[in-house]
């Protein structure tokens, strides 16, 4: 199972950011190598920003929805 890390996320991975019930993502980063609920979580959490590639790249954006 892939962590996803945020603020206040819940089990399905959703933030305090992102809370519909649509709202499932994990986008990660290539410099920490986490997996984040959303880019606004993981600049808040990291040292550094997010780049902009890793918040189009996500395992469930690309049909993999519930291989987590």
């Amino acid at each position: 199972m892939i962590e996803i890390h945020g603020i206040d996320t819940d089990e399905a991975g959703r933030c305090t950011h992102y809370h519909q019930e649509v709202d499932v993502a994990g986008l990660k980063c290539a410099r920490c190598q986490k997996y984040y609920a959303c880019y606004q979580c993981h600049d808040q959490l990291e040292d550094h920003p997010l780049p902009p590639a890793a918040r189009k790249n996500s395992p469930w954006c690309a049909g993999n929805a519930g291989s987590r």
